[in-house]
């Protein structure tokens, strides 16, 4: 999603942002122990677009996992309020042990990276997520594999580059910047996915010449230079916020195209049987609204898709989800 910010960033506020942006007064609030929880295993999946990992038992923070219909991601402290609302949605870690967040802080004008960890089998309370070694605002938190530790867009004097960070006896840090061949005279933006295989796809600003879909493809430690997917250029109604599948698959991205519901629309485009991206396709009304829709996800086992809206009862941004083989276009497939 392009915002538009006082800093400079590119930052829309909806009209139904002018509320009061005192902080709220109530803490964050406890993610409690579970005594009802609806689990899902990584071996019960048939897709194949999930990470690798060992079969795992995933409680997605005590919600009940959706079927065929849209229903907004609810947990207990994850609710957005005056303070704060979701700059995309929910990020879990290949164990299922951790989830992140971007939230949008509105008092300070300021986008924030918060995590919340399993401990002694419950969620502890979200925490703010600080780096060793990068200052700066935080955003849009990706996990590519278990044991390659943790990716983020770190915006900091006017730049904004894509770092990956490791563990450390603290947390996470080791920040080392990814390498990635920007056109001249551009800039990376706010969002970017990565594949299995690391390539990677990210949109650039300004838009002079159009929004559109660049991608880099990764091999033996080096990005190549990044060439824009031709069936992926917006123009004038833009392509921005891709979200790949872990194979590459398909992709996810939004637009304003004519065809859509509402401002910004989810749309799709699968890949062929020579691996060409194919015409975008939107997710129709049972993803999108005459409101905006954003910030596309994969849960990491595959079954479960996430984007980020405001729908009756919602305070600015939440998450909501959907098994993604329930989405009209993915059935038979």
């Amino acid at each position: 999603m392009r915002k538009f910010m006082t800093i400079g960033i590119s930052f829309i506020l909806l009209g139904f942002f002018i509320v009061s942006c005192q902080p709220n007064t109530t803490t964050e609030g406890n993610i409690t122990s579970i005594t009802t929880v609806l689990t899902t295993t990584l071996s019960d999946t048939t897709t194949t677009t999930s990470l690798p990992t060992e079969e795992l038992v995933w409680d997605y923070l005590g919600e009940i996992p959706p079927t065929d219909q849209v229903i907004r991601f609810d947990p207990n402290g994850f609710v957005a309020n005056n303070s704060w609302f979701f700059h995309g949605a929910p990020v879990f870690s290949p164990d299922g042990k951790e989830v992140y967040i971007s939230k949008y802080i509105r008092n300070v004008d300021q986008i924030e990276v918060w995590y919340s960890s399993i401990v002694d089998g419950s969620w502890n309370t979200l925490q703010k997520l600080v780096v060793e070694g990068l200052s700066g605002q935080l955003n849009c938190p990706v996990f590519v594999a278990e044991d390659d530790g943790l990716y983020l867009m770190n915006y900091y004097h006017s730049m904004f580059r894509i770092y990956h960070v490791t563990r450390t006896d603290h947390g996470w840090g080791n920040p080392v910047v990814l390498p990635i061949k920007i056109p001249s005279g551009k800039q990376i933006g706010w969002n970017y996915s990565i594949a299995a295989n690391k390539n990677i796809y990210f949109t650039v600003e300004p838009y002079s010449d159009g929004n559109r879909i660049y991608r880099s493809v990764y091999s033996n430690g080096v990005y190549a230079t990044p060439e824009p997917i031709s069936v992926l250029n917006g123009g004038v109604y833009g392509a921005v916020s891709p979200k790949i599948a872990y194979d590459e698959s398909f992709i996810f991205f939004e637009s304003t195209r004519t065809d859509g519901y509402g401002y910004h629309d989810i749309y799709v485009s699968f890949k062929d049987g020579e691996g060409n991206f194919l015409e975008p396709i939107n997710l129709g009304n049972q993803i999108n609204s005459p409101e905006e829709e954003f910030a596309a996800n994969l849960s990491v086992d595959g079954k479960y898709f996430f984007f980020t809206t405001s729908r009756s009862g919602d305070i600015g941004y939440n998450p909501y989800w959907i098994k993604l083989d329930e989405i009209e276009c993915f059935q038979n497939r």
